[in-house]
């Protein structure tokens, strides 16, 4: 019994990919560029991550160089998310400031 799937297509985050290998009715530039986007994507994030720390036959090998780029990067997210904290308390407190003057401001106008 042959199933006949010339037609069948599957639908990934708006692209498609046919399931016998040949799309005969599209441009797959665009697919190409995006494959290509995100095999470079998914290298750098495994030379950031998997390389830093290899487990072979129950042995944890550290890897020098990946690690310090490892630890960088830990390093500037935590950097720039202490910065965004720091940054919506000085708001929150200079909205604070503006709201208490504009309140004293019109108590003082009224009464006087």
């Amino acid at each position: 019994m042959e199933a006949n799937i010339a037609g069948l297509e599957i639908r990934i985050n708006d692209a498609s990919y046919p399931i016998n290998g040949t799309n005969d009715n599209k441009d797959n530039s665009d697919d190409i560029e995006y494959r290509k986007q995100t095999t470079r994507l998914r290298r750098r994030l495994k030379w950031y991550f998997y390389e830093a720390f290899k487990l072979k036959t129950g042995t944890c090998y550290f890897h020098l160089l990946p690690l310090f780029f490892f630890l960088m990067h830990l390093v500037k997210v935590g950097l720039i998310t202490s910065q965004m904290f720091n940054f919506g308390n000085d708001r929150a407190n200079f909205s604070n400031v503006v709201n208490r003057g504009h309140l004293a401001l019109r108590h003082l106008f009224l009464n006087g």
